[in-house]
């Protein structure tokens, strides 16, 4: 048994502390489990990731506590935290702290209570067996709806009780529940059933199904559907937003059917799972049996291919498929059989809440043997969800880049759903990892095979499949018979010359959506910038308003009267005249989707238009409700940002527009050519997905001769990666080197700048394996009141393969920093494969 264990806790310190086992712990199962250990003054929950017989540390105290009656790390999950730590230069502490849900800390404050009483003879054997847990007992029997882990410990006198609760919880005796922030409450939804009392007289029930067909055709559809739940479900209640989107009804239809005594309306609880399997239903957009589908002759052969790898070691694919080609369909059937051969799955979606459809499809294949993490669910589901997954209860997670650390047993396959998406790229907190490029790392830990898929790759996933690093697989012809949408490029600069723009719309893309909307088919209008104008501006003297926090210029918000910062959320009302000289004259610059959408209404005022950004979905669902409203037809054209350019499926759309494809390619980012083409791409891909819908793809831009423009036009992949891979070569930008982003922050700006320099001065002035660029300031130079200093490495991967070399460099450089340097004042923080430098 051990006499010392290594516990990484989570501090700000790159290392890990050595404490003594006490008698008591001497048989528990130590490794990879939950201890509470004295830090200080204070007491910290941390990981044990190492056992020893012996140790010539000093001074040593015990553990307080083991929290854990079975390691929630098994050897493979710390190994993977351990690399996340090194390559991503994170403290182990806190990168094995990023990976639990904030619910698995005794700080959290879990509510404990007695499931039921125990009889005379229980409490005697276990008062005789384990006095603390009689104890706990006892104290809770004082107490029938539950009280905090932190009474219960002063109640009993002691701080070692987390592994008494859980020991009683196995044995069924208690029941531990996450105690929510103060002011929540559980979910609770309108639910409508039908009259108990209706129900039982079929007479009288025929009766108002007869006079409601003549009468109220709406009424009668919602009683249909609910007679026909009761009778599948035993009389439980439906909720009355699910209702009424299966019915296609108004609230005053249920109204009156409650009037005349049909149906009972009433208040019930429901899961937060509930109300995502309610609005995957309201979708209603996936035709036909999803377990029916047969795949085609390459989706066959892409199948056999990955599945021949299962069980047979580490193999990463790169699965390059079209838009409609069928990539969904091909995750199911592999995962399939992995689950087959009692192997578990990991798939990874850029975010949960835009890939709904996709997330339909695998609960139609995979049922109640799946579990979702992710942030919309509450810090108790997210809780239950982990201990379902550690427990051997589910074969798949799905979620987005904090699923990849579900402590699933015998992992056999990971899929990376739009492996190029930056949303995978964790940027604002401890450890900035990248999860398509982890996942590959947990796949080798695991033995595993890793699938990422995309119809637009990175320049460096696919970079890798050349190489022979990943294995390439294709996918080039939509399924079904559909056809590549027409692509159609307007010059907008051409265009203006015609006269032959009406605002930021051109006359053929007002022209086309305008036959649309008399054929009843759908139109997707693509604007990567929300708002009015990007900013204000002074006819007289150029002045634009600037955020106080932010080196930015405010954007203006016609409807809401008020220039806003995209970056930090400041506001201020728009003022009529300029705030340096006085003049009246303010242009107004630039095109969001805002002002599109006053373009639309002017040109085709007939159109039903639903605008789509950051700014219309601030409330609950509401981009659930606008894609539900646009797939059943209530809407003609949908209109927004980066939100109706991932994951959308819909039948209906025909046309797609992309206002301007400039936006994101003036942006001094080394990416901006990659990105520019994958949103053309996605978001021209939404067109004709279906064989009897045609697709037409208008693109307007002014620079039709850039090769991320004309490569997307033309639908040419291999073409904007043979002229990105050059360019990148040339430049030593990856995936020929590691771009890192060292970055120093301080409100006061002359501290950024000198303890960025003296940090550059703990570097190597030159090194083969590296080039260093910096200080400088960053191209946003103040940010949420922070100034702002980086040093930018590339470090090349041919002579440092493994990073070794720089993370030499960067700690000692950073221990000599800490010594004559660090200063609370100033917050240093290193980006690994930095997507950018903005």
């Amino acid at each position: 048994m051990p006499l010392f264990v290594r516990v990484a806790v989570p501090v700000p310190l790159f290392k890990t502390f050595t404490y003594a086992v006490p008698e008591r712990y001497k048989g528990a199962a130590l490794f990879g489990s939950r201890v509470s250990v004295p830090f200080g003054k204070r007491t910290l929950t941390g990981v044990v990731v190492d056992e020893m017989d012996s140790s010539d540390v000093e001074g040593i105290k015990p553990i307080k506590d083991v929290l854990d009656t079975e390691p929630l790390f098994d050897e493979n999950l710390l190994k993977f935290a351990e690399w996340i730590s090194r390559y991503y230069i994170s403290p182990l502490g806190e990168t094995l702290r990023s990976m639990l849900p904030q619910g698995m800390s005794p700080e959290s404050g879990h509510i404990v209570k007695l499931t039921r009483n125990l009889d005379p003879d229980e409490l005697n054997e276990l008062r005789r067996r384990a006095p603390l847990q009689s104890a706990l007992v006892a104290a809770l029997s004082d107490h029938p709806k539950g009280v905090k882990l932190g009474f219960l410990q002063r109640k009993v006198g002691t701080d070692r009780l987390y592994a008494q609760v859980l020991a009683l919880e196995e044995k069924g005796i208690v029941k531990r529940q996450i105690s929510e922030a103060k002011g929540v409450t559980p979910k609770r939804a309108r639910a409508a059933k039908i009259h108990p009392d209706l129900l039982a007289n079929e007479d009288r029930l025929h009766e108002l199904f007869d006079d409601l067909d003549r009468s109220a055709p709406k009424q009668s559809a919602i009683l249909v559907l609910l007679y026909t739940h009761a009778e599948r479900s035993g009389g439980e209640p439906i909720s009355v937003p699910r209702l009424l989107e299966s019915a296609k009804a108004s609230s005053s239809a249920l109204q009156g059917l409650e009037e005349k005594g049909a149906v009972l309306i009433e208040e019930i609880e429901i899961s937060r799972e509930e109300i995502l399997e309610a609005e995957l239903d309201s979708f209603g957009i996936i035709e036909g049996n999803q377990k029916d589908i047969v795949p085609n002759k390459e989706q066959a052969e892409a199948i056999k291919v990955i599945t021949d790898e299962l069980g047979k070691g580490f193999t990463t694919f790169l699965l390059h498929g079209v838009t409609g080609s069928g990539k969904t369909q091909v995750y199911i059937e592999v995962i399939k059989r992995a689950i087959a051969v009692g192997k578990k799955a990991i798939l990874l979606v850029p975010e949960i809440a835009l890939t709904l459809q996709l997330v339909e499809r695998f609960k139609a294949h995979f049922d109640d043997r799946i579990v979702l993490l992710h942030s919309r669910m509450s810090e108790g589901e997210r809780f239950d969800g982990w201990k379902r997954t550690g427990a051997g209860d589910c074969d798949l997670v799905i979620g987005p880049r904090s699923a990849l650390f579900a402590p699933l047993h015998n992992v056999g396959i990971i899929v990376v759903d739009e492996e190029h998406e930056s949303s995978y790229k964790q940027y604002d907190a401890q450890p900035r990892y990248n999860a398509r490029d982890a996942a590959v790392v947990r796949g080798e830990i695991e033995q595993a095979v890793v699938v990422l898929g995309s119809a637009t790759p990175s320049i460096e996933s696919y970079y890798n499949a050349q190489c022979g690093k990943y294995r390439l697989l294709e996918l080039l012809q939509r399924v079904d018979g559909a056809r590549e949408p027409q692509m159609v490029l307007v010059n907008t600069r051409e265009a203006k010359k015609q006269n032959l723009m009406r605002g930021s719309l051109s006359v053929r893309l007002i022209s086309d959506i305008r036959d649309r909307i008399a054929k009843g088919e759908g139109t997707i209008l693509f604007q990567n910038r929300r708002g009015f104008a990007t900013c204000l501006e002074c006819t007289n003297c150029a002045h634009s308003p600037m955020c106080p926090n932010c080196a930015v210029t405010l954007t203006y918000h016609k409807g809401l009267h008020q220039l806003r910062c995209h970056y930090c959320g400041y506001s201020r009302k728009r003022e009529n005249e300029c705030e340096v000289c006085g003049n009246h004259d303010l242009r107004q610059p630039g095109v969001g989707t805002e002002r599109v959408e006053e373009e639309l209404q002017a040109q085709l005022p007939e159109a039903r238009i639903q605008r789509m950004d950051l700014d219309t979905t601030r409330g609950k669902g509401a981009h659930k409700r606008m894609l539900a409203e646009f797939g059943r037809g209530a809407v003609d054209i949908l209109l927004g940002t980066q939100m109706v350019a991932k994951g959308l499926d819909f039948p209906r759309v025909s046309l797609v527009g992309v206002v301007s494809a400039d936006t994101q390619l003036m942006l001094p980012d080394f990416r901006s050519a990659e990105r520019t083409f994958q949103l053309i791409t996605q978001v021209a891909g939404r067109a004709g997905r279906r064989s009897e819908t045609p697709g037409e793809v208008i693109v307007q831009t002014g620079h039709p001769e850039h090769p991320a423009i004309s490569s997307a036009f033309a639908k040419e992949y291999l073409s904007l990666y043979e002229d990105e891979i050059q360019s990148r070569r040339e430049l030593n930008y990856p995936p020929f080197a590691r771009f890192i982003l060292i970055e120093f922050r301080s409100k006061d700006q002359k501290e950024a700048e000198k303890h960025a320099r003296a940090f550059r001065s703990f570097l190597p002035s030159r090194h083969d394996a590296m080039k260093i660029f910096g200080p400088v300031v960053a191209l946003i130079w103040k940010l949420r009141n922070y100034y702002r200093y980086q040093i930018i490495v590339k470090s090349n991967r041919q002579l440092d393969p493994g990073g070794n070399i720089f993370y030499q460099f960067f700690s000692s450089a950073r221990t000599k920093y800490r010594e004559t340097h660090a200063s609370t004042s100033v917050e240093l923080t290193v980006d690994v494969d930095a997507q950018g430098t903005l």
